[in-house]
């Protein structure tokens, strides 16, 4: 996938260094169950992304955030089809290129690619309502706010609440 600044690529081996650095940065990873990574838990997960790419029936893409004009790998998104036709997507990207729209540009691609190529009636994402740029990402992508839920997620020793963002078909045309 392409943008107008960014390739939204599969993974390979060889970005085992780029995705650690973005993995292993405690601001990247605040408000997920996750992280910060050590680099075997890096490799782990690069390594099992890398194997689904090969599935038949393919319900996880897991991609690198690259940078068209330098070819840097500077983030992560992935969607994942949940049921029929229903997937949710997220975005991950190092701080050094936070505030310029790249999140932005990666969620729209997601949501094209999930509604132009996957077919899908819905899609959604969720965040911390404490993590005011990925809302706002949202809300600039189309999404809407269907709700709140209240020490809905364990993140790092802390019940947290996640709010829900979606986005039907017949809202995207």
């Amino acid at each position: 996938m392409e943008t107008q600044r960014l390739v939204l690529r599969e993974l390979s081996s060889e970005d085992l260094e780029s995705v650690h650095r973005v993995k292993a940065n405690k601001e990247v990873v605040k408000f997920l169950t996750w992280g910060p990574n050590n680099l075997a838990a890096t490799r782990n997960s690069l390594d099992k992304q890398i194997g689904m790419q090969e599935d038949n029936d393919r319900k996880i893409f897991v991609l690198g955030i690259v940078l068209k004009e330098s070819n840097q790998l500077i983030g992560n998104c992935l969607l994942t089809q949940n049921d029929f036709r229903t997937a949710e997507f997220g975005y991950f990207i190092h701080p050094d290129y936070w505030q310029v729209g790249y999140g932005t540009e990666t969620a729209k691609a997601l949501i094209g690619f999930g509604f132009n190529t996957l077919k899908l009636h819905r899609l959604i994402a969720t965040c911390d309502p404490e993590n005011v740029a990925s809302i706002k990402v949202l809300k600039k992508s189309g999404m809407r706010l269907e709700g709140h839920f209240i020490k809905a997620q364990y993140v790092k020793g802390l019940w947290r609440d996640n709010m829900l963002f979606a986005m039907l078909v017949e809202e995207y045309i």
